[in-house]
C-alpha cells in the first residue's frame, strides 16, 4: 500500500491484508519455488555451466512477484544494478526466463556465478567462486562470505526499490554441495550436503542487511561447529574486526 492507501484505508484492513499475504499457503508457494530451483541447481540444470564444487545460492521473491499479472520490463533494466553474487563485472543476455547476468574467465569452460532475473521480478543468484579455492585450501569456507552477502543484498534492495517491487520481500539463502567443508582451522566439517538457511522477510527498504542476515550467518557457523558468527558483538551489532571465532 502507498502512503495514500494508508490514509484511505483503516489500519485493521491493512493488517488483515498483510495477514492474508503472509499466510501459510503463500509461504509454502515461495518455498516450493525455492526448492524447485535448488533441485535444478543440484542437477546442474543451470542457465550457464558453473564450477563443480560448493555453491552459495540466494533466492529473492518480492510479494508482487506472486501476482499472475506481474511482468518486469526486461528491456529497461540497467545491467550494472544486477551483478551476480560475488561478481565485480558481468556479461549478460536476455533468455526465456528473463535477464541473465554472469561472470566467466576467458578460456575457462565453467563460470564463476550468475544472476537470473525472472520476468515476475524474482531473482536467483548462484556463486561457485567463494567455495572454489579447494586446490589451495581444501574445502574451506572463506571468512568474508558474510560481507559478500551483505554487499549483494544492499545492491539488490536498491534495485528492488528503483523498479517499484512491492514489500515484503522474501530472502532465502542456501549452500549446496558443502558436505565436508569447514572454516580454515575450524572445529568441524559440515555434515550435510545442502544447508537451507532460515528464511528472511524484509519489510522495509531501509532495513540493514548486516542485521537481518545474522540468523543465516549464525546457522552457517553453527553447521561447522561454532556457537555462531564471530562478527557480531553482545549488542547484536556487527564488528568488522572480528576474525577468529570462539566456542
Amino acid at each position: 500500500f502507498t502512503r495514500k492507501d494508508r490514509i484511505r484505508y483503516p489500519l485493521d484492513i491493512i493488517e488483515i491484508r498483510n495477514a492474508v499475504l503472509l499466510s501459510d499457503s503463500l509461504v509454502d508457494k515461495i518455498r516450493q519455488f525455492r526448492d524447485g530451483r535448488l533441485a535444478r541447481i543440484i542437477a546442474d540444470e543451470t542457465p550457464i555451466t558453473l564450477h563443480p564444487h560448493g555453491k552459495f545460492v540466494v533466492h529473492i521473491v518480492p510479494i508482487s512477484g506472486l501476482y499472475p499479472t506481474t511482468q518486469i520490463d526486461i528491456k529497461s533494466i540497467e545491467i550494472k544494478d544486477l551483478l551476480p553474487l560475488g561478481g565485480s563485472g558481468c556479461n549478460y543476455r536476455i533468455n526465456f526466463d528473463g535477464l541473465l547476468t554472469y561472470q566467466c574467465n576467458q578460456g575457462v569452460p565453467a563460470c564463476n556465478n550468475y544472476l537470473q532475473l525472472f520476468r515476475n521480478g524474482a531473482i536467483e543468484t548462484v556463486d561457485s567462486r567463494m567455495l572454489g579455492n579447494i586446490i589451495k585450501w581444501g574445502k574451506t569456507i572463506p571468512i568474508d562470505f558474510e560481507q559478500q552477502l551483505i554487499s549483494f543484498l544492499k545492491s539488490y534492495l536498491k534495485f528492488a526499490q528503483d523498479i517499484g517491487a512491492e514489500l515484503p520481500i522474501f530472502v532465502m539463502i542456501s549452500l549446496v554441495g558443502v558436505k565436508g567443508y569447514a572454516f580454515h582451522g575450524g572445529f568441524a566439517e559440515i555434515d550435510k550436503d545442502s544447508l537451507i538457511l532460515p528464511d528472511i522477510l524484509v519489510e522495509d527498504y531501509n532495513s540493514e542487511p548486516a542485521l537481518f542476515l545474522r540468523p543465516a550467518f549464525d546457522t552457517v557457523w553453527q553447521s561447522a561447529g561454532y556457537i555462531g558468527s564471530p562478527n557480531y558483538g553482545d549488542n547484536g551489532r556487527r564488528t568488522e574486526n572480528s576474525t577468529q571465532p570462539l566456542l
